[in-house]
């Protein structure tokens, strides 16, 4: 069975939500590979590729292809270090590629961390089309950060310390403050 595959989008971003009803009968999954098309574009040159590979940072670094092709802290393609989650997320866009379509090809990878497979014959195919910023007269520009926080409240308290004569105060982003005085609006904990 191949790949499922929902996408969420933003004007800069491609969260894709994944999942292989297949992978219980495969102790051999290690993660997925995602192709976009087109790809991203060279900094250098400003040529775009015709597809590339989804970045991961996450591999198993004991493997011998994934020693030879990446330094410390470089991001390497998902056909070699597979993507180990079941969401993963693509922001390489340009102000040029607002209502353009992308495609991402999602496949399962097997075998072992030095032994690779591709699944291309479970591969899944989804389309997305980037919306402008600017829809009838109205712009919206986000930063990750603040909506991922207003998007997922703490689901519990965290203990927060803060120097002697000072209170915790929460900001209109919940995001905790230490402060000499009460906080003014919002909510304060001691």
């Amino acid at each position: 069975m191949s790949v499922k595959i929902r996408s969420y989008l933003s004007q800069t971003l491609v969260l894709l939500a994944l999942d292989w009803p297949d992978a219980p009968q495969h102790p051999d999954f290690l993660g997925f590979a995602i192709k976009r098309t087109p790809g991203f574009r060279d900094d250098r040159n400003g040529l775009r590729a015709g597809s590339s590979w989804l970045p991961n940072r996450l591999s198993f670094g004991a493997a011998t292809h994934v020693a030879q092709t990446r330094s410390v802290n470089t991001d390497t393609p998902s056909n070699i270090a597979p993507i180990q989650k079941f969401s993963w997320w693509d922001a390489r866009f340009d102000d040029a590629d607002r209502e353009h379509t992308f495609r991402y090809d999602v496949y399962p990878v097997t075998g072992t961390p030095d032994t690779l497979t591709v699944r291309t014959s479970d591969r899944a195919t989804c389309s997305v089309t980037l919306p402008s910023h600017t829809v009838d007269g109205i712009g919206t520009w986000f930063n990750r950060a603040v909506v991922f926080l207003r998007a997922r409240p703490p689901t519990r308290r965290i203990r927060w310390h803060c120097a002697a004569g000072s209170r915790m105060a929460w900001n209109t982003y919940s995001i905790p403050f230490c402060q000499a005085q009460a906080a003014p609006s919002g909510r304060s904990i001691t």
